[in-house]
C-alpha cells in the first residue's frame, strides 16, 4: 500500500499523539500505541488473588494518567493479560511492567512489549 518509504518531514501531527502522512489523512504512520502481554504462571487463579488489589491500584493510577486505555486478561484459558497503553514510552511500559505487583510477586512468568500501528478502528 505504502510504495515509499517516509521521511519525518512527510509527516503531520495531527493531535498530541498522533501523526499522519499529508496524502493520507487518517491512516496513523508512526504507532502510537504499545501492546504489553504478560504469561501468566500455570495455576494463576489460585496465586493472584492476594496481588490483586495492587495490580488494579497500578493499573489505575496509569488509567488516570490517561496512558493506560484497555486491560484485562483472556479467558478460557486464562493465560494472558495485554494491555494497551497509549503516547508513552517503551521505557515508561517497561516500567509500569517491572513495578507490577503481578510481575514482582511471580504471577507472571514472562512479558513482552510491541509497538502498535493502529489503522482502523472508531476511534481513530
Amino acid at each position: 500500500m505504502f510504495a515509499r518509504l517516509l521521511k519525518m518531514s512527510d509527516l503531520k501531527q495531527t493531535s498530541p499523539r498522533s501523526y499522519t502522512t499529508s496524502t493520507h489523512q487518517n491512516i496513523p504512520t508512526v504507532p502510537r500505541h504499545k501492546i504489553l502481554t504478560y504469561k501468566y504462571v500455570e495455576d494463576v487463579a489460585e496465586k493472584r488473588p492476594p496481588h490483586r488489589a495492587a495490580h488494579l491500584a497500578h493499573a489505575k493510577a496509569f488509567s488516570d494518567k490517561g496512558s493506560l486505555i484497555l486491560g484485562g486478561a483472556t479467558q478460557n484459558p486464562l493465560d494472558q493479560g495485554i494491555l494497551i497503553f497509549e503516547g508513552v514510552s517503551r521505557e515508561e511500559v517497561e516500567d509500569f511492567a517491572k513495578n507490577d505487583p503481578y510481575v514482582r510477586n511471580g504471577i507472571v512468568s514472562d512479558y513482552t512489549i510491541r509497538d502498535w500501528l493502529v489503522v482502523a478502528g472508531s476511534k481513530l
